[in-house]
């Protein structure tokens, strides 16, 4: 449980400070997030930073690595450690320069 405040409190700091950076440097720039899970866990365990996050003007983007969440390949199927990262590796490989 105390984790769990722990990564909240995190998580809000960082949006205010986002914030009050954007307000006080007058930038209008909208900052893109993209959110890992852990492990045994999937991309469904951050709806509700998810939901914040966007309410509050940002891009969010939530990955399920391999075998899990949505992911279609089984845990069997991921001999390896880059395999579980691969859909993470593609997603910022997608990305424009400036935006990594």
């Amino acid at each position: 449980m105390e984790k769990r405040k722990f990564l909240t409190s995190l998580v809000v700091v960082i949006l205010v400070l986002a914030y009050a950076n954007a307000i006080f440097l007058g930038t209008k720039v909208k900052k893109h997030f993209v959110l890992v899970h852990t492990v045994s866990h999937g991309a469904w365990c951050r709806y509700k930073i998810v939901a914040l996050m966007r309410s509050s003007g940002y891009n969010v983007t939530v990955i399920d690595l391999g075998a899990s969440g949505i992911n279609p390949k089984q845990a069997l199927e991921i001999p390896h450690f880059s395999d579980y990262l691969s859909p993470l590796m593609e997603f910022m490989a997608s990305l424009p320069t400036n935006k990594k």
